[in-house]
């Protein structure tokens, strides 16, 4: 154990001075992430209150809910778990695998919105005081507490394996269909989400703090512990691997790219980074989603297409606001040496982005055409031309301007917090302006719709032009490197 605590006591000094960093991009937000943090855990003590006072009434539904929020708050290995190449380098260090495990999860604990998930967690034991078996609760929670985490490390190194994904992936889409055929013979899909919601863990605290027999509910949490446990340990052990790609079947699968000319290799690359972030599955998800709604559905209205179009750009914002996230310092040194302009580099990953976001609109606007005519797929094809432009244009500064580093199969979350939020509004604002037209005024069809496209296209244009310039200036003076 004591090499355990050196180690932690070396990562924790690395992270707190990369964070306290001038350069650090999230440094000059601090203040506003704590005023935030203040203001959302003063509401979620009122929720508390108001969860206590339902507990005393023998309302434990609430309570519930509660502890399965919770746990999707534990999740947040999926985002903070960045670091496995340190943990690869270390397997030549006279380490267990044990202790380099211990010092993983301790690593995993040090960021803020980790300490913001463990403080929400212990004030979740003040409802207890109301509880039956007060004892049992607090017992089964702090099984929880340790379960949901163990939980959290091991979907984020599931992750990191192509094994690993290919099982997630396959539970999501077993349950979506699963969820779509209850719904197709009952016509209630919140009766089968409910009903699947009340089985995750947050039924067993209720479980231990009011039912008849609350240590057994308390054995049940401990067997999850250990299981999440194993599974965890197991999953560091093949994440410390590193995966070779096959480069000819990868070649035969991105070769249609090389028909795009002399930038074909380039989006061919942009394209597979692109579809190996977690935010760009999550767009999937979500296509794949609203494409069976659109089918399903007696009457899908037309704002359902439109709202899911403006949904699916959302999700892959970070593809368009940080184009360059994934690019990483010997990579653009390449960028460097290579007789391509900046111009054409940011036209290559513009390209990618219109090839991640065009594999998911596609199936929307193929249904759309079977159910609302070509009406509804004009609209739908106008929207996400618009979207794209708007995006691009906005992101081609931000990417160039703002760039921070993504991780592959990992949520990340834009540390310049005011300009993400800023840029979403304004980049989607098109779209909202062309759904209000075609939901309140379609009389002046006639000349808004050109107007907004040649702004949009204009904007493009002039980002493409002036943010090639910038970024050839920031990588001759080594300033781009992050």
């Amino acid at each position: 154990m004591d090499r355990v605590k050196a180690l932690l006591r070396c990562e924790w000094t690395d992270y707190r001075r990369r964070l306290l960093r001038p350069g650090n991009p999230g440094a000059g937000y601090q203040g506003l992430i704590v005023l935030v943090a203040v203001l959302g855990f003063m509401k979620y003590l009122r929720f508390l209150g108001s969860t206590t006072i339902a507990v005393e009434h023998g309302q434990m539904l609430q309570y519930g809910w509660l502890w399965t929020g919770l746990f999707v708050t534990w999740l947040h290995p999926l985002w903070n778990d960045v670091r496995t190449e340190r943990f690869r380098r270390r397997l030549f260090q006279p380490l267990s695998r044990q202790e380099m495990f211990l010092v993983k999860l301790g690593t995993l604990l040090m960021p803020p919105s980790a300490w913001v998930v463990i403080i929400g967690s212990l004030a979740a034991f003040y409802p207890l005081v109301a509880v039956p078996h007060p004892v049992a609760g607090g017992v089964a929670v702090s099984f929880w507490l340790v379960a949901a985490f163990l939980t959290g490390v091991t979907l984020a190194q599931w992750l990191q394996t192509t094994w690993g994904r290919r099982l997630l992936f396959t539970g999501l889409a077993v349950t979506g269909t699963a969820g779509a055929i209850y719904w197709l013979k009952n016509g209630n899909l919140f009766a089968f989400a409910s009903g699947w919601l009340a089985n995750l863990p947050g039924k067993l605290v209720v479980e231990a703090a009011a039912s008849r027999h609350p240590w057994w509910a308390v054995a049940k949490l401990t067997g999850w512990g250990l299981v999440a446990y194993g599974l965890a340990f197991w999953s560091f052990g093949f994440s410390l691997k590193t995966q070779t790609r096959r480069r000819s079947k990868q070649s035969r699968a991105f070769g249609w790219f090389q028909r795009m000319g002399r930038l074909g290799g380039l989006v061919a690359k942009e394209f597979r980074y692109f579809y190996r972030l977690a935010d760009t599955y999550l767009g999937l998800l979500a296509a794949g989603l609203a494409t069976l709604l659109l089918t399903v559905l007696k009457t899908p209205a037309p704002k359902l297409l439109q709202i899911a179009i403006l949904i699916v750009f959302y999700l892959n914002a970070n593809v368009a606001f940080n184009s360059f996230g994934l690019d990483r310092k010997p990579g653009l040194a390449r960028y460097r040496l290579a007789p391509v302009s900046g111009k054409a580099i940011l036209l290559a990953k513009n390209l990618g982005f219109v090839s991640v976001t065009g594999i998911q609109v596609t199936p929307l606007l193929f249904v759309a055409v079977l159910r609302q005519g070509l009406a509804g797929f004009s609209w739908g094809l106008l929207e996400a031309l618009v979207l794209a432009l708007a995006f691009l244009a906005l992101g081609n500064w931000k990417s160039v301007a703002r760039p921070y580093p993504l991780h592959f199969f990992r949520f990340a979350a834009d540390p310049f917090i005011i300009e993400a939020i800023g840029g979403l509004f304004v980049a989607s604002l098109p779209g909202i302006l062309l759904m209000a037209v075609f939901h309140f005024d379609q009389s002046v069809i006639g000349w808004k719709v050109p107007a907004l496209l040649a702004v949009c296209g204009t904007g493009y244009w002039g980002s493409l032009i002036g943010c090639g310039r910038l970024f050839e200036k920031k990588l001759k003076t080594a300033g781009f490197f992050h």
